[in-house]
């Protein structure tokens, strides 16, 4: 039986404040002094990268991010927490005012194990706009969730069971299906959830050339769902508005567990990142002919494209940074940490976009100790919109100061 989940509006304030300057090959560091920093919720970075600068503001959150969405309707972007392996007793999905940082509302999602106190915690997230609704997957219970994105109340807690290791979750805004991957399947599969009718069974999409998906991405103008094989060099499509065919990637021989994946609809190329290579596959949607393979980070773990932008953002997990790339050219125009204050951010995790060309990126990495002690950053990140070169810099030539965290 599940409890009821725990409100915790205006008790997860915005923690700290940062200040930190970027240098940049031989371009003079653009800086937010303290005093500034003191009269603004946001913590600054901001640098040259190129021709091309970017300028990062950051919130620390209470540790366990694991990935963001945005809702244009709320102008909010939604976080999901949780922390350590089960049972998992800590876990919150957040949502964030998308201008200013400010924690809105944020809810801990319900009990279902009195002994241990472990809750049906949330890790994937997407926002249905349409209908309202904020769905999260609950991986370690192997099933999903829906939240009212206004109110943060549960609608819908789907039984345990249903997708095994549940990861990511899509949704299709013209039709207001959910999509989720299946992390630790025995075959390939995806699930299609039906946001206009929460009590309606899931149906399994079948993917017979891969293992087990991860990462997903969706084209909003066609449908067309995209995901990639942690077991094996595969991706594949989804014509989610053509009964559901499946064309499958072969994305060679170099990629060994493919973990994120994103489409550039303006190039038609389909994104894959692999994980244990630290690189990344760039494949033609139309002909499935490899156009790219380069490295983009040790431990490559997601992507996201901004059409906004034509940017392309990786996150690299185990190298400690965020690589930016032009869509067109695949010339890396940036080389951002995972926040401005080193202690807290390291291990990038998930970046996902706006729409409107900014980008919002969470990192996992917590000291233990010190006045960060568990804590995590949610940033903003947001490209002057100049002209794209390659990169001049690097995180060694970044420089910072820590301000005192606190509740």
């Amino acid at each position: 039986m599940y409890a009821s989940p725990s409100r915790n509006a205006g008790r997860r304030a915005l923690a700290g404040l940062f200040t930190a300057a970027m240098v940049v090959g031989g371009g003079s560091a653009l800086s937010m002094s303290a005093a500034n920093a003191q009269e603004s919720p946001l913590a600054q970075i901001t640098g040259s990268i190129g021709a091309t600068q970017f300028a990062q503001d950051c919130v620390a959150l209470d540790a366990g991010l694991y990935q963001t969405a945005y809702s244009e309707t709320e102008n909010a972007v939604y976080v999901t927490r949780s922390v350590g392996r089960p049972p998992v007793t800590e876990s919150t999905l957040t949502k964030v005012d998308a201008d200013s940082l400010e924690v809105l509302d944020s809810v801990d999602p319900a009990v279902n194990d009195e002994a241990s106190g472990a809750r049906t915690a949330v890790y994937g997230v997407a926002v249905d706009d349409a209908n309202g609704y904020v769905w999260t997957t609950n991986t370690r219970d192997n099933t999903v969730a829906v939240y009212d994105a206004k109110t943060l109340d549960l609608v819908k807690q789907y039984e345990a069971g249903l997708v095994d290791h549940a990861r990511d979750v899509a949704v299709d805004p013209e039709s207001g299906k959910a999509y989720v991957s299946s992390a630790a399947s025995e075959e390939g599969a995806v699930y299609e959830f039906d946001g206009n009718d929460l009590d309606a069974a899931p149906t399994k999409i079948e993917l017979p050339d891969l293992a087990n998906t991860v990462s997903l991405d969706l084209d909003p103008a066609t449908g067309a769902l995209f995901t990639v094989d942690l077991g094996g060099p595969h991706a594949a499509k989804i014509d989610t508005r053509n009964g559901n065919e499946v064309t499958t990637y072969d994305l060679g021989d170099s990629v060994e567990a493919a973990s994120g994946v994103t489409i550039d609809t303006k190039n038609g190329n389909i994104w894959a990142i692999d994980q244990t290579t630290g690189s990344a596959v760039v494949v033609d949607e139309e002909s499935g002919d490899v156009v790219k393979n380069f490295e983009t980070g040790e431990g490559a773990l997601n992507a996201k494209h901004d059409d906004a932008t034509g940017l392309v953002y990786v996150s690299n997990r185990t190298a400690n940074n965020i690589t930016v790339y032009d869509a067109a050219t695949f010339e890396q125009v940036g080389d951002l940490p995972a926040g401005p204050n080193a202690e807290l951010g390291q291990a990038p995790n998930h970046v996902s976009v706006d729409g409107k060309g900014n980008a919002f990126s969470v990192n996992k990495f917590a000291p233990e100790a010190g006045e960060g002690a568990g804590k995590n950053q949610l940033c903003r990140i947001t490209p002057d919109g100049g002209p794209l070169s390659s990169v001049t810099g690097s995180l060694d030539q970044i420089t910072g100061s820590f301000e005192g965290l606190g509740e």
